[in-house]
């Protein structure tokens, strides 16, 4: 962005020397180009302030916008197990009904300004204080990661697991098994992208219309259901699923 910056400025510097020891017609169509060189000036480095320091926005694609990391910053606070939810502490949780409230983004609340609008914690107010709602929701995660967030917990078992499932989860299982999803998202993007919050802005919002198009046409609900329809991959997520299920009988039957 510098670089940019600097090359704005030197060409600003030339027209003022061409306005000031310049002659006739090229000091007059200097100054005319000085008047729109301020007016650009203002105009981009006003929006730029503006949206570095005061927009935030959760929508697609999230993380990867300026945006969603300003909105991540002013709004999302993790606790000493990165999860988007209170400081729980093994004394907190004794002597309550404990429930896991395990799943992907939307448990974690993406999107979602004010924690206590999210169904885990609409669930803990109406059940009260002999109840304790841990939240291990994690944006990206699937089942593979939900139910091992469920068995490493380090300050109770659970009494009882709700469980947030979204078509997505079967990705892992797809993946290590040669079936990728080829996201037209690229690795790479210029650094003017990245260190501007303007031009990043305007970026994503002519990228992200085919965001879920691969670059063959193919959309990701229909990877996903390629996916589901393949008998292997199948297999392999049905014992993803029956691992967390097998875990959860056994805390029941302990």
């Amino acid at each position: 962005m510098l670089p940019v910056i600097g090359l704005y400025l030197l060409f600003g510097a030339g027209l003022l020397l061409i306005n000031r020891r310049g002659h006739g017609r090229a000091s007059t169509v200097a100054g005319g180009l000085i008047v729109t060189w301020v007016t650009v000036g203002a105009l981009v480095g006003g929006a730029e302030l503006a949206l570095r320091c005061c927009y935030a926005a959760s929508d697609t694609p999230m993380q990867w916008t300026r945006a969603g990391e300003n909105w991540i910053a002013r709004y999302m606070a993790f606790n000493s197990l990165g999860y988007r939810d209170r400081e729980w502490t093994a004394e907190d949780l004794a002597g309550k009904t404990v429930i896991f409230a395990v799943g992907d983004s939307f448990t974690e609340g993406w999107g979602i300004e004010d924690p206590a609008l999210r169904f885990p914690d609409r669930l803990q107010a109406r059940l009260g204080s002999g109840y304790a709602v841990v939240n291990l929701g994690k944006g990206g995660s699937s089942t593979l990661h939900q139910t091992q967030a469920v068995m490493d917990y380090p300050y109770a078992k659970p009494d009882i697991i709700i469980w947030q499932y979204l078509l997505n989860d079967i990705d892992v299982a797809a993946i290590s098994n040669g079936l990728v999803w080829e996201s037209p998202i690229p690795l790479e993007r210029p650094a003017l992208i990245e260190e501007s919050h303007l031009a990043n802005f305007i970026y994503w919002r002519l990228f992200r219309q085919g965001m879920f198009l691969s670059p063959q046409g193919i959309s990701q609900w229909a990877w996903l259901y390629s996916a589901y329809d393949d008998s292997f991959i199948w297999s392999i997520h049905a014992q993803e699923i029956d691992r967390m299920v097998d875990y959860a009988d056994s805390v029941a039957r302990a």
